[in-house]
């Protein structure tokens, strides 16, 4: 087993500080992009239609998240990276979705009242203590009432590939949000990187603690979802955001073709 004591110890700290200033273009970057998100949300009137405050909100949490993003990678946290850049892509997703369709907007509240409801049966199905509460909420008044406003309001469940669907990011469904779900469901093939494998291959041990080997593809691939937000932002808002797209699509698209011919060897979807 590899001698690391978690990322508070003094081997922790150490290996952050020479592991930032080893990736520092990329974190300079990824620094100068969130200072600009910052800057484009401040200010935003609070006031505004549904569809404006639903998009403000999405992007305040998708920085939120790339922000965190950025913090677990300086300490090479790589799991847990992955876990928040999934829930940043489901927050752009969605953000993307109501930017291009207004009725989406009054959609994405309304799936509120489903979820609900989807809970609570749940809670009636199951005999657990711990639901019990769940189970007295769960009159059949409450839940009369409940199915009333879900008919009223027309409310369905929108799915995450539905929301990236309508706004137009389905291939990154299909892709990123997709490897980074491994992370997040802790996939027999995610648990394979603790394995410390043997001259011939065979499990010897373990191999857990900091990684900086998808560090820049990593703040890249976060990058590309704010720059995705920030169109959604801009696009709800009328503002023209053509320069902040092609100058930082320009800077991370590069970062993660270079980690690609420096990593030749990186299997993602198993075909090797």
């Amino acid at each position: 087993m590899n001698e690391f004591f978690g990322i508070f110890s003094a081997k922790g700290k150490a290996w952050a500080q020479v592991h930032r200033e080893r990736h520092k273009e990329a974190f300079a970057a990824s620094e100068a992009l969130i200072f600009e998100c910052h800057s484009a949300l401040h200010g935003k009137p609070a006031n505004e239609n549904l569809q404006r405050l639903l998009v403000s909100l999405l992007f305040a949490r998708c920085l939120e998240h790339f922000q965190s993003s950025v913090l677990l990678l300086e300490y090479g946290m790589v799991p847990s990276a992955k876990a928040v850049l999934r829930a940043l892509s489901e927050a752009m997703f969605a953000a993307c979705a109501i930017s291009r369709d207004e009725s989406v907007a009054q959609a994405y509240v309304a799936s509120v009242l489903r979820q609900h409801q989807r809970r609570l049966n749940k809670a009636l199905n199951s005999e657990g203590k711990e639901l019990a509460v769940f189970r007295a909420a769960a009159t059949p008044e409450a839940m009369a009432k409940l199915r009333d406003q879900i008919a009223a309001a027309g409310a369905k469940e929108l799915k995450t590939e539905e929301l990236a669907n309508i706004g137009g990011v389905h291939d990154w469904y299909l892709t990123a949000y997709a490897m980074l779900s491994d992370a997040v469901h802790t996939s027999v093939k995610d648990l394979t990187r603790y394995f410390e494998p043997g001259p011939d291959g065979s499990f010897i041990g373990l191999l857990y603690g900091s990684s900086d080997r998808e560090t820049d593809r990593l703040l890249a691939l976060g990058a590309l979802a704010m720059v995705n937000a920030r169109g959604a932002l801009g696009d709800v808002y009328r503002e023209n955001t053509n320069s902040f797209v092609d100058k930082h699509e320009a800077v991370f698209r590069k970062l993660a073709i270079d980690w690609t011919t420096e990593h030749p060897d990186y299997d993602e979807w198993g075909l090797k």
